[in-house]
């Protein structure tokens, strides 16, 4: 019971690494027009995200704090590109749009499983 719900938790973090990871690689990927400021926000939000859903994916029990904080920097990344000032690129826009809130999906996802099952057991 617990390795399975583990498991699910480990498995949506390291999802949450991948799009961390595709946040990282967007921009070169995307060829994105000369947006330093969109390039710098989603090469650094990119390391941080794919770096901490990293650790949480190696200690879920202990370290749930890790997945909320990525939900807030999901949160970041698709309000970005209006607060930066790089919205009128359509392709910078919906990559951190969709990347953001898939971020913000997988991060909860994980950290509401680890709340449950680690820090709020049920008894039965």
């Amino acid at each position: 019971m617990i390795t399975d719900i583990r498991k699910k938790i480990v498995g949506l973090a390291i999802l949450t690494a991948v799009a961390g990871i595709w946040l990282l690689i967007s921009p070169f990927a995307l060829s994105f027009p000369d947006l330093s400021q969109a390039m710098r926000n989603d090469v650094g939000f990119g390391i941080i995200v794919a770096f901490l859903a990293a650790i949480y994916a190696s200690l879920p029990e202990r370290a749930t704090w890790l997945s909320w904080l990525n939900c807030l920097l999901g949160l970041w990344v698709v309000m970005s590109p209006w607060v930066l000032s790089f919205s009128t690129d359509a392709s910078a826009t919906w990559n951190n749009v969709i990347t953001g809130v898939i971020i913000v999906a997988l991060s909860a996802g994980a950290a509401i499983m680890g709340e449950e099952r680690f820090h709020h057991p049920t008894t039965s």
